[in-house]
């Protein structure tokens, strides 16, 4: 099954910077910048995370903000942006630029926490809470009694102690008991840093597995050189949870939370081998001509096997819709090898919205097609790439 990880922090904060403290952000800090991540992830077949900043109030919110917003923009096919909760001007100013916003027990002397919560409320953005453990059931009948219809993700399912479930049944049961049944759709709890099987059985026995949401709190770890998101992983898996319910938890939730009734993007991975192979084989003659399939047919296959060098378009049912393949080429520049949608989904601007996806990571990009291939060589000239003609006038080479 897929995995989508609901909980990752990134930043390039300077750790020499960051002051001397026993909280466990600080003992533990490690740089996660958003290449390092998705290395890690893709290894463990991640293809879709939200992420925010490291939670470092000494830091300026807007700073690291722009941080994640900026390598949001850069892989938009991996990355889903929540940001600290930091003026509602600028808040507003961003506003369809992210996704939701993560609230922490550090910022417990934040004035305005109300009017960023009516904000979050009245834009849709869901609202991830992180509280201190003695501040958990005010945030909880804060947010029941004068927010109503606020999407909130429950960080770690407010477990006391990181990396184990002591304590958690009976604080959870304490927080179930504050939110009236008409609102229990509203909460999802992310499963990070509980590390327990029998804590995330207690927890889907307590809430359901459709509001139980999988994270990894990455790079937080609980031994030093560890890898945090296959530990995360193997928690899950650990359980005695049905097949069904992991999905719900990995991947299922994660969508209907995020992805609503959009298509969207995300990297492949081996999951995903056998429904892209199968397409390889629908493809008309005409059209493989086109690709060059015949020429690159073993290759595509090896990388579609290993999960490589492919993003695919989606629905928020899980549907393939199409996909496009990529190669790295000299100064940072991307080589648009492939481009394929499914017939049925030719109307909804699907080519487009690959190529645009893979577009930002890099500074150049390059397409070679065939002169007769009038749909993507419109889309192309549509979305401005330069051509220039082979002498026979048979291949066009595009840049942009």
């Amino acid at each position: 099954m897929l995995h989508f990880d609901a909980h990752v922090h990134i930043g390039n904060i300077d750790s020499s910077k960051l002051p001397k403290s026993d909280l466990l952000g600080y003992k533990s800090y490690s740089k996660n910048t958003a290449s390092s991540y998705i290395r890690e992830a893709l290894s463990c077949g991640v293809s879709k995370a939200i992420i925010f900043p490291f939670v470092f109030p000494e830091f300026s919110f807007e700073k690291q903000n722009d941080y994640v917003l900026s390598q949001a923009k850069r892989y938009p096919y991996f990355f889903l942006p929540f940001l600290l909760p930091e003026s509602l001007t600028s808040l507003s100013a961003r506003n369809d630029r992210f996704y939701g916003i993560k609230d922490h027990f550090y910022f417990d002397k934040l004035e305005d926490r109300n009017l960023v919560l009516d904000y979050a409320q009245s834009n849709k953005k869901i609202y991830l809470i992180h509280s201190h453990f003695k501040r958990w059931k005010d945030s909880i009948s804060n947010i029941c009694n004068n927010f109503p219809s606020l999407k909130v993700i429950i960080a770690h399912s407010a477990r006391p102690t990181p990396f184990s479930a002591v304590g958690m049944r009976e604080q959870l049961t304490e927080i179930l008991n504050l939110i009236p049944n008409k609102l229990r759709n509203n909460f999802y709890f992310d499963t990070s840093t509980i590390r327990d099987p029998s804590g995330i059985e207690f927890l889907v026995s307590k809430v359901g597995a459709d509001h139980v949401i999988w994270g990894t709190d990455s790079p937080y770890f609980n031994n030093e050189g560890e890898n945090v998101i296959k530990e995360e992983i193997d928690t899950i898996n650990n359980t005695k949870i049905s097949d069904s319910d992991k999905k719900l938890i990995f991947e299922d939730n994660f969508r209907f939370l995020l992805q609503e009734n959009k298509t969207w993007t995300r990297i492949s991975t081996t999951h995903d081998a056998s429904i892209l192979q199968s397409m390889l084989y629908t493809i008309p003659k005409e059209e493989q001509k086109f690709l060059a399939l015949q020429l690159k047919m073993d290759l595509l296959k090896q990388l579609i096997r290993k999960g490589k060098h492919i993003i695919i378009a989606e629905s928020s049912k899980g549907e393939i819709q199409g996909f496009l393949r990529w190669s790295d080429r000299h100064n940072n520049t991307v080589m648009i090898e492939e481009v394929y949608v499914l017939p049925k989904y030719r109307l909804n601007k699907i080519a487009t919205l690959l190529i645009s996806n893979i577009l930002p990571t890099y500074n150049r990009a390059q397409v070679k097609t065939f002169a007769n291939n009038d749909g993507i060589n419109h889309l192309l000239k549509k979305m401005l790439f330069k051509p220039t003609f082979s002498k026979k006038r048979t291949m066009i080479s595009w840049t942009l």
